[in-house]
């Protein structure tokens, strides 16, 4: 899965440069350590991208890696809809994208604009595909990015299922603008770091199924919702309490009771929200010919990595009060 035939162009991964031409046209040829550090560097990009496919959880740490190794201070996967913010990234990166976010960018920002008609897999450099004069001139770019040094921007989209995400790269002033070099290098690795994105997600929709398998097997009622707030998947038990006054129409979880109906939507939107997944509520879905209420109680699906990413974004545990042996641990 690396991208070894990067190896053609190993100059473009190091900051040493390779001995220059001497007099009189003649090519010095490349010293042999400078050789070894390069082709160093590639395994461990090499190893990083493959390590991010098949450990999901280690998918943001390894990104910050990679960039770093690239002369970026931040890396990032971003959901293309911008206006339902998701983003994998480390901590320092979220800083700065949170920040967009809640200071509500995105109608001011040119990057967005810019890139939302690029087909995909092309890759976008802000100071070549941006005028300049409307770049250094913005308030987003003064504001925020300088800020947080994210002044100088490339990325490419990619498909992943049903969506479209942006890998997104960014430095700060003093590292310069995006050269022609780093896009041919940019290129050269993209397959690859689809690929990896593509089977992490695979990995983690596979660790969710695990997880909720396990959940039937010692008799939980449970569903997850994905980060749309609709049912993805429910366990046997879920099933049988579904009747016409409580389950999924339609992909999205219904009651009959007007109360439960609210709260459910609270629920869903809970799911949908990125700042929602803290301090979740309990909905509570009350019957009314007499049975007592279906408790719905909510988790975040944490753990497997890619938490922004399409597929399970929250567990519902569903506790039937009518069988009060029945316990969300299990049997009675």
């Amino acid at each position: 899965m690396g991208f070894h035939s990067i190896s053609g162009r190993c100059s473009l991964l190091t900051e040493d440069s390779w001995s220059g031409a001497v007099g009189g046209g003649d090519q010095r040829e490349r010293s042999a350590d400078d050789w070894v550090r390069c082709v160093s560097k590639i395994a461990e990009l090499a190893r990083l991208i493959d390590e991010a496919a098949f450990a999901p959880e280690v998918f943001d740490r390894n990104l910050g890696q990679i960039a770093r190794m690239l002369g970026y201070d931040h890396g990032a996967l971003v959901y293309s809809e911008l206006d339902v913010p998701n983003y994998v990234a480390t901590e320092e990166t979220l800083a700065g994208l949170n920040a967009y976010t809640k200071e509500g960018w995105l109608a001011a920002d040119f990057r967005a604009r810019y890139i939302a008609p690029f087909p995909i897999g092309r890759i976008f450099a802000d100071n070549i595909h941006v005028p300049a004069e409307q770049r250094v001139s913005s308030d987003i770019y003064n504001t925020l990015y300088k800020r947080h040094d994210m002044a100088n921007y490339v990325g490419w989209k990619f498909s992943i299922d049903d969506s479209v995400w942006i890998y997104s790269f960014a430095r700060s002033e003093r590292g310069g603008p995006v050269r022609p070099e780093d896009i041919r290098l940019l290129q050269q690795m993209a397959k690859a770091a689809n690929r990896s994105a593509l089977v992490a997600q695979r990995l983690r929709s596979a660790r969710m199924d695990g997880m909720l398998d396990g959940l039937a097997s010692v008799g939980v009622a449970a569903l997850t919702l994905s980060r749309d707030g609709r049912v993805l998947q429910f366990t046997p038990q879920a099933e049988q309490i579904f009747d016409e006054e409580f389950g999924p129409v339609r992909g999205v979880l219904r009651a009959q009771d007007r109360a439960s109906q609210a709260a459910l939507d609270r629920v869903a939107a809970s799911a949908r929200s990125t700042l929602g997944l803290v301090g979740l509520e309990n909905a509570v879905v009350r019957r009314t010919d007499g049975r007592r209420p279906i408790l719905v109680e909510p988790i975040a699906v944490r753990g497997l990595g890619l938490d922004g990413f399409p597929g399970a974004r929250m567990l519902l545990v569903l506790i039937d009060l009518d069988q009060p042996g029945r316990r969300a641990g299990g049997v009675s």
